[in-house]
C-alpha cells in the first residue's frame, strides 16, 4: 500500500524526501524471510527517497525464559534485520526505541521485555554490538 502512495507522490511531484520504516520488532524461535522487504526497499530507492529506520526495538517475550539466551537471540533478529536494511545506500538514520532495555507489560496483560541498547544497569547490550556490527557492515 505505501510503494503505490510514494510512486503517486513522485509522479505528482508532491514533495516528500524520506519513507520511515517504524522497526519494532518481534524475536521468535524461528528465523524471519526479509525478502519482502529487501524487494520494496529496492522499490523505494528506485524513487530516489531517503530511508530512516526508525524507532528500532525488539520485543523478546515470545523467547525462551533464560535471560542470557533472550537476549543473543533479541540481539541477532536485530543485526539480521539491520543488515538487510543496511543494504541501501539510502538508509541514511537508525534511531532506536529508547536507550534502555526494559520490562513492557501490554494492554491485554501480556507482559514481555524489549530490547534496546543499554542494559538496566547502563551497560552496552548484546542488541547494541549487534547495531554496531550491522553498521559496520553496511
Amino acid at each position: 500500500m505505501a510503494l503505490p502512495l510514494l510512486q503517486w507522490f513522485r509522479k505528482n511531484k508532491i514533495p516528500i524526501q524520506a519513507l520511515g520504516l517504524q522497526s519494532h520488532l518481534k524475536a521468535k524461535e524461528k528465523s524471519t524471510d526479509y525478502s519482502g522487504l529487501r524487494k520494496f526497499l529496492k522499490e523505494v530507492t528506485a524513487l530516489d527517497l531517503q530511508i530512516f529506520v526508525t524507532e528500532l526495538d525488539v520485543d523478546d517475550s515470545e523467547l525462551s525464559a533464560d535471560a542470557e539466551r533472550r537476549e543473543r537471540e533479541a540481539a541477532s533478529v536485530a543485526r539480521e534485520y539491520l543488515e538487510v536494511v543496511l543494504k541501501q545506500p539510502q538508509v541514511t538514520a537508525v534511531p532506536t526505541w529508547g536507550m534502555v532495555s526494559h520490562s513492557r507489560h501490554g494492554k491485554d496483560g501480556d507482559s514481555g521485555h524489549v530490547e534496546l541498547p543499554y542494559s538496566e544497569s547502563l551497560q552496552p547490550s548484546a542488541f547494541f554490538g549487534a547495531m554496531v556490527e550491522a553498521l559496520q557492515k553496511g
